[in-house]
């Protein structure tokens, strides 16, 4: 009987924290994916030209402007180019990687 559940999909007993990677790794993954948005939806923002005063623009910039600004200060803009949101990215991807690592060992 546990070979169908199994099968079906279904983890059988103590299954369920190595089948799903456990819950913390999985909320730092889920948190990671959605700054993740959060940076790529403000870099397109900020090369469109829309409302500043929107409460969405608003909220966009004040989530990711810190980590933005914390960023020109170490790599300032060359060319009129910002490389800001890009390697936010990378940091918020080499953020999630080291604290799923220290989770599971």
């Amino acid at each position: 009987m546990a070979e169908l559940i199994n099968l079906a999909g279904v983890p059988v007993f103590g299954e369920s924290a190595t089948r799903f990677g456990g819950g913390l790794e999985e909320l730092v993954h889920f948190l990671a994916q959605i700054y993740t948005l959060i940076i790529i939806a403000a870099a397109i923002v900020s090369w469109v030209q829309v409302d500043r005063g929107h409460p969405i623009v608003q909220f966009l910039f004040k989530v990711t402007e810190p980590l933005f600004k914390w960023i020109r200060e170490l790599i300032p803009p060359f060319s009129g180019l910002d490389l800001s949101p890009l390697l936010a990215l990378l940091l918020v991807k080499l953020v999630e990687k080291v604290l799923i690592i220290l989770l599971v060992f």
